[in-house]
């Protein structure tokens, strides 16, 4: 199981072997950043491991509910007009839900490593721990694909602020339609 995180196989990828998915006890978990790879399990304090796997399921379910929304609502419009004729208040639901939980959970990863004085689960957070851990050489090689992934995914933040998690009134009360429709397109 992989995971990967940048778009032309370059960057970093989080990988598990394959006894993981059956969770036993001992697994190997591996951050592969250039020519160096980390093993997380052996090579870390306990709260950088446990901010690393809990980052690392976030991923993978994020990358899971993407591939759902896009098989579901991304695939033609003959299944669109399908999905519309059997149950279209259900396919709406499940529409807004996944693409809300989508936004939600890009938007906590890229979010700072600390808001109101509280630590966030962030990427910047992990890349924290791993500075002060004394990883500067995964630290050098992380930050610049954050920052790409930060820059990809800023449109989806106003979103989040406006819409989903705050209801902004300007925004609400302005409202089109189907507003992330654009925004899916150029993903």
């Amino acid at each position: 199981m992989v995971a990967q995180l940048s778009g032309r196989g370059e960057g970093v990828s989080i990988a598990c072997d394959e006894r993981d998915v059956c969770n036993e006890p001992k697994h190997k978990r591996t951050i592969e950043a250039g020519d160096r790879n980390m093993d997380i399990e052996n090579d870390s304090p306990s709260d950088l491991l446990s901010a690393f796997e809990a980052i690392e399921d976030d991923v993978l379910w994020l990358h899971a509910k993407w591939k759902i929304y896009r098989q579901l609502f991304a695939k033609s419009e003959r299944r669109i007009n399908l999905l519309n004729d059997f149950a279209p208040d259900f396919f709406q639901v499940v529409h807004d839900s996944v693409l809300y939980d989508i936004f939600l959970t890009i938007s906590r990863l890229t979010d700072p490593a600390e808001t109101w004085g509280k630590k966030n689960l962030t990427f910047q957070r992990l890349i924290r721990m791993l500075e002060a851990d004394g990883r500067q050489e995964l630290v050098n090689k992380l930050t610049p694909v954050l920052k790409t992934a930060e820059k990809k995914c800023e449109a989806i933040r106003p979103w989040r602020n406006k819409w989903i998690a705050h209801k902004d009134f300007g925004t609400v009360c302005n409202m089109i339609r189907n507003p992330y429709r654009a925004l899916v397109a150029k993903w």
